[in-house]
């Protein structure tokens, strides 16, 4: 049972393909030249490890002496007796030990319609544009939300970076955007604000924007992406295990009118299959794009932009231009469905 389950979670490790820093879906066998074997490496060991734990194993952490003992053991025979030996022994506190959480969990992500990462898409406050639409021209505009919203119940001291989060602050929630996987997407949810640590800043360019995500030893910060105010992604690997020992008290709430995002949905011109699209979400006179993609044309000769309970059907009005319909008849699939 046990070399199957390993077997089994090597093919599900080996066929997600996601950049292990910002935590984005990559083509087939793509790299980015910076991260090298190492990060690769590590990416893969977490999710190994997450992947185990579905299926009921717990990590165990040897002690010192039993760490030295097996890597004393000269030869693979040896080193085989050596753990047989040890997994004879009753090992039932240890194990309930290790069971428990380091921190209390951070609430996780689920499989829900309408969100796209950390943005949360509302199809009642979105408006079609008529007529002809060309490159770079409006399909929709309107406003959206966030994914998750909560407030901090109550303060916690982060020693790393030597500041008190008051209690009262806005986290929101924060995944990769791409396709939800049952066993990797939950362990990968952050949560994200932007804070005034009194002159420290997490990187240089110093957005003061600290995520937290719960990990095996505790709070995390993993590698994100994007502007405070809409985080974009967060990474499979971390900066560092969070110098946060106290818990981080998340009270989820529905998000301030005030706080939402202005949404355009572009039609960027034509693919070799399709119609390119691209979202983009504004606040204060800043934009960003937190989401394209390529629509093939049917053979109807429409291109269909699947929106959970809508859809948009782009129809050509032109060599390089398009007209669009918004209506109700989706099928439940989402935009990171397309394939």
């Amino acid at each position: 049972m046990y070399l199957a389950d390993v077997s089994a979670c090597s093919a599900a490790v080996e066929a997600l393909h996601v950049d292990p820093w910002t935590g984005m879906e990559l083509r087939e066998g793509a790299r980015h030249p910076d991260y090298g074997t190492q990060e690769n490496n590590l990416a893969a060991t977490r999710r190994m490890t997450v992947c185990m734990r579905a299926h009921h194993y717990t990590v165990l952490q040897l002690t010192d002496d039993e760490a030295k003992s097996f890597s004393q053991q000269a030869s693979l025979e040896a080193r085989a007796s050596w753990i047989q030996q040890f997994a004879s022994q009753d090992l039932s506190s240890r194990l309930a030990a290790a069971r428990v959480s380091a921190v209390p969990p951070l609430p996780a992500a689920s499989n829900e319609p309408f969100v796209v990462g950390a943005a949360r898409i509302r199809p009642q406050d979105l408006t079609v544009v008529p007529g002809t639409i060309g490159p770079n021209g409006d399909v929709l505009v309107g406003r959206i939300g966030y994914r998750r919203t909560a407030r901090l119940a109550a303060p916690f001291r982060d020693t790393w970076g030597g500041f008190t989060v008051p209690a009262g602050t806005v986290f929101h929630q924060v995944l990769a955007p791409i396709r939800w996987n049952d066993t990797f997407s939950p362990e990968q949810t952050a949560w994200c604000a932007e804070m005034k640590p009194g002159g420290i800043s997490l990187r240089r360019r110093g957005d003061n924007l600290y995520c937290y995500r719960t990990g095996e030893g505790g709070y995390e910060m993993p590698h994100r992406w994007g502007p405070p105010w809409l985080v974009l992604s967060v990474g499979v690997n971390i900066l560092y295990t969070s110098f946060v020992t106290e818990p981080i008290q998340l009270a989820e709430e529905p998000m301030e009118e005030s706080d939402a995002l202005g949404l355009r949905l572009i039609f960027r011109g034509m693919s070799a299959r399709g119609v390119i699209l691209s979202a983009r979400a504004s606040k204060g006179g800043k934009e960003v794009t937190f989401w394209s993609g390529d629509i093939p044309f049917g053979a109807d000769g429409r291109a269909v932009l699947p929106f959970w309970t809508h859809q948009v059907v782009l129809t050509r009005a032109g060599s390089d231009s398009v007209a669009a319909t918004f209506g109700a008849n989706g099928d439940g699939r989402g935009w990171l469905d397309i394939p």
